[in-house]
């Protein structure tokens, strides 16, 4: 008789079991959990967002890498990122997935890599500065200052030192970018001088005056100073 009668509340047990299964959260993933958006009692719906809840041990970024760098570019290759939080501080990770679409717009594809974040110093939508080591190659490259963009296509002005320094407007094609610099593909030769800076105030055939050359042990203030003195020396 006892077991006849705990069959018959066996259904209405195994409901209230159901029902209370139903009101338990449980996270999908172990991670940290962020802001609480309820208070203790408020009574919530379906689709109610209660808390955050991030990964944060192995962080996912997603970037854009021009249409041409396909054939270059690997799962699994190097890269390292720096964000403005942390300026000093290079983040290692590699890539990890290669999209399937290249966007019709701006010709470019999405990478994701991975990037371990043992100190937790990295967050979700934080923006990131990232640089992807491939393999060294020689290439002809020009500070990106040097670009006058007008829609898809690039220019340069370039000075002839046989007649004048004049200068001529050439389109180029530009390749892979780095902070500061940009690599030319096609309509530049090595050794061909370019207006690497105001290049709003000058026009296609016009001649000009060459103070110095800009590399990397000049500046300039300093091709003005050289300039300037040299002025007062012959005056």
């Amino acid at each position: 008789m006892p077991r006849r009668g705990c069959d018959r509340w066996r259904p209405e047990i195994q409901a209230l079991e159901a029902r209370l299964a139903d009101y338990r959260i449980q996270a999908p993933f172990a991670g940290r959990v962020g802001f609480r958006n309820v208070s203790v009692g408020t009574l919530v719906t379906p689709g109610t967002e209660l808390v955050t809840l991030d990964k944060l041990d192995v962080m996912k970024l997603d970037f854009t890498l021009p249409e041409r760098t396909l054939g270059e570019i690997i799962p699994g290759m190097a890269l390292t990122a720096t964000g403005a939080a942390y300026p000093d501080t290079e983040f290692e990770g590699e890539i990890d997935t290669i999209g399937t679409r290249v966007d019709p717009v701006s010709r470019s594809i999405t990478v994701r890599a991975l990037i371990d974040n043992p100190e937790d110093h990295l967050r979700p939508g934080m923006l990131m500065n990232v640089a992807v080591e491939r393999e060294s190659r020689q290439a002809l490259v020009i500070p990106e200052s040097s670009l006058i963009p007008e829609g898809r296509r690039q220019f340069v002005l370039t000075l002839d030192p046989s007649d004048e320094h004049r200068v001529t407007r050439r389109e180029i094609t530009i390749g892979a970018r780095r902070q500061g610099e940009v690599e030319v593909i096609e309509g530049l030769a090595p050794g061909q001088l370019v207006v690497a800076h105001g290049t709003e105030r000058v026009r296609d055939g016009q001649p000009t005056r060459l103070l110095g050359i800009l590399d990397e042990s000049t500046s300039i203030p300093e091709l003005l100073r050289q300039d300037r003195d040299a002025a007062e020396a012959s005056g």
